[in-house]
């Protein structure tokens, strides 16, 4: 019996030994491998939260304009989710998120189109082909999610490609991109 015993207080002293050494190699390597946390930018931030509303209608509750014409309320929403400090109450057309967005100190106008910018061809500044402009966030692979006026449906509906031949080309309506910076 006592053979036994002490071969099992081997056993486990050498199994202790083994976690030991588990353990410190472990430590070293925590310490040898630097860990970076690259903290998300407003750009990022306004993507994921435009991607997390992929397929719904935004504002169902509160619809202060048809789903036709709930474009610019539909960004607004997202970005005040996003960033807490957009009001979207008054936006509810084009032209006024243009001027929102234009003298907003958190947004800059910039020409690069990149996943997680504004885009706006505001209502107002058309050749009359087209009633009314359209806004959206900018995606991927030059995919643009914006409301779909028919359903209310946020989703990527447009591509860079296809929203200039809607609404610069057949509409008149110029292209503003606007990036959020702080």
């Amino acid at each position: 019996m006592e053979d036994k015993t002490s071969i099992i207080q081997k056993l486990i002293a050498l199994y202790q030994k083994l976690i030991g050494l588990f353990q410190k190699q472990a430590e070293e390597i925590k310490t040898e491998i630097p860990v970076f946390i690259k903290e998300e930018t407003p750009q990022q931030k306004l993507y994921r939260i435009a991607c997390s509303y992929l397929g719904q209608d935004v504002s169902p509750l509160d619809d202060k304009v048809s789903d036709e014409y709930a474009c610019a309320e539909t960004v607004s929403k997202i970005v005040q989710k996003a960033f807490g400090d957009f009001s979207s109450d008054a936006i509810l057309s084009t032209t006024l998120l243009f001027y929102k967005l234009k003298n907003h100190q958190s947004f800059k106008q910039v020409l690069e189109f990149e996943a997680g910018n504004i885009i706006i061809s505001p209502t107002g500044y058309g050749n009359g082909h087209l009633a009314n402009g359209h806004t959206g966030i900018c995606g991927m692979n030059g995919k643009i999610m914006s409301n779909n006026s028919a359903t209310g449906i946020f989703k990527e509906n447009y591509t860079i490609d296809s929203w200039i031949k809607r609404y610069r080309v057949m509409g008149g309506f110029p292209i503003f991109v606007f990036k959020r910076v702080l």
